[in-house]
C-alpha cells in the first residue's frame, strides 16, 4: 500500500475500526495474586510529576495499522519512545500487526503518528515482539472481545523512515526505562496514551490529542510469587480502547509500566486500567533472549536490530497466519 493509498484509508476509517486496539480486557478467569514485596516510597513534589507528564506526552506515539483483509480489523493503539534513536515500546497485541506488515504490506500497513494533534510522521519495523506472548495468545487478532492478563504483552518497534517530506530527527524525544526498583501501592504516577474509544473517525483523523492524567498505583499484582509484574491504575480518561501501549511514568521521569489491558464497560472512572511493569518486561525479555533489554538496545543500530530480528519475525508472522486461518 503506497502512502497516498494509506492516507486515503486513514481518511475513511470508522470509529469501530479505530477503537479495536486496547480492547483486551483483564482475564478475570485467571486472576493474579497481589504481590507481597513493596518498598515505602516518599511522597514526591507534584512539580516533578508534572515534568514527568510533559516528557511522557512528548514521547507518546499513535500507532495506526490498516488491515485490508478479513477477518482482521484496522486498529489504533499507542506506544512510548524509550530510546533517542526512535525505538518504541508498545503492547505485543499491537506489535503483531507489524509482523503481518513485514509478511505482506499490501494487506497490512502501519504508520506512526505523533504530536498534538496526531499527524502521520513515520514508518517503523518490528525490532522485538515477545515470542511467548505470540505463542500463548493465538486468538487476539480475530476475537471480538479478547482477554488476557498482560503477561509478556510487549514489543519493540523501530522507526525506520519518514512518512512525510520532513527528514528523521537526529534525536527523538523519549523517556528512559526505570531501573529494577520496587513499586509501592499508592505511588503517584503520570499516565498517558492516545485513547480513542469515545472519538469519531473524523476526530481521530484531524483532532486526535493524547490523553494525559495524574494517578496512583491502586494495586500491584504478580505473575509469579512476589515480583511486582502488573499494576492497577484504576479508572480515568485513559481507561479506554486505543490506550494499549501507552505508559505510566514515575516522578523521576522514568517509564515504570506499559498499558496492556482495561475493562471497557461503564463510565471511565469506574473502569480499571492495567499496565505491566518495566520490571516484568526486563525479566521476561531476559528469559526469552538470554540478555538484558538494556544490552540489546545499546548493542547495535536500530537498522541492525530490525535485521537481526527479521528471521524470528518471519517465523512469528507464519504462526500468526496459521492462527488467522484456524479462526475462520
Amino acid at each position: 500500500m503506497d502512502m497516498q493509498a494509506l492516507l486515503t484509508a486513514l481518511a475513511g476509517l470508522t470509529a469501530s475500526l479505530v477503537t479495536a486496539a486496547g480492547a483486551v480486557q483483564p482475564d478475570l478467569t485467571q486472576p493474579i495474586q497481589p504481590a507481597q514485596a513493596a518498598a515505602v516510597i516518599q511522597s514526591t513534589p507534584s512539580q516533578n510529576l508534572a515534568l514527568s507528564l510533559g516528557s511522557l506526552r512528548d514521547s507518546l506515539v499513535n500507532i495506526i495499522c490498516i488491515a485490508d483483509r478479513d477477518p482482521l480489523h484496522s486498529i489504533s493503539g499507542s506506544g512510548v519512545m524509550i530510546d533517542p534513536r526512535g525505538i518504541i515500546l508498545t503492547a505485543a497485541h499491537i506489535g503483531q500487526y507489524f509482523l503481518l506488515e513485514e509478511r505482506d504490506s499490501n494487506q497490512v500497513t502501519c504508520v506512526i503518528r505523533t504530536g498534538n494533534p496526531a499527524r502521520t510522521a513515520y514508518f517503523a519495523k518490528p525490532a522485538y515482539v515477545s515470542t511467548t506472548w505470540i505463542t500463548e495468545n493465538p486468538d487476539t487478532l480475530t476475537a471480538e472481545a479478547p482477554k488476557g492478563s498482560g503477561e509478556n504483552d510487549f514489543a519493540l518497534i523501530a522507526i525506520t523512515n519518514t512518512a512525510t517530506e520532513t527528514p528523521l530527527p537526529s534525536v527523538f524525544p523519549y523517556v528512559p526505562l526505570a531501573s529494577m526498583e520496587p513499586i509501592a501501592k499508592d505511588q503517584p504516577v503520570a499516565v498517558g496514551a492516545y485513547a480513542a474509544q469515545s472519538l469519531t473517525s473524523e476526530q481521530i483523523k484531524a483532532t486526535f490529542y493524547p490523553t494525559l492524567v495524574f494517578g496512583s498505583v491502586m494495586e500491584r499484582y504478580t505473575f509469579a510469587t512476589s515480583t511486582v509484574d502488573a499494576l492497577s491504575l484504576g479508572g480515568s480518561a485513559v481507561a479506554q480502547e486505543g490506550s494499549s501501549g501507552g505508559g505510566a511514568t514515575n516522578a523521576q521521569g522514568q517509564l515504570i509500566g506499559v498499558i496492556t489491558t482495561s475493562t471497557v464497560a461503564g463510565d471511565l472512572l469506574s473502569r480499571d486500567l492495567h499496565a505491566i511493569t518495566v520490571n516484568h518486561i526486563r525479566r521476561a525479555f531476559q528469559a526469552e533472549t538470554g540478555q538484558t533489554i538494556d544490552a540489546y538496545l545499546k548493542s547495535e543500530s536500530t537498522a541492525d536490530l530490525v535485521q537481526d530480528f527479521a528471521h524470528t519475525a518471519e517465523k512469528l508472522s507464519k504462526q500468526l497466519e496459521k492462527d488467522i486461518r484456524r479462526s475462520r
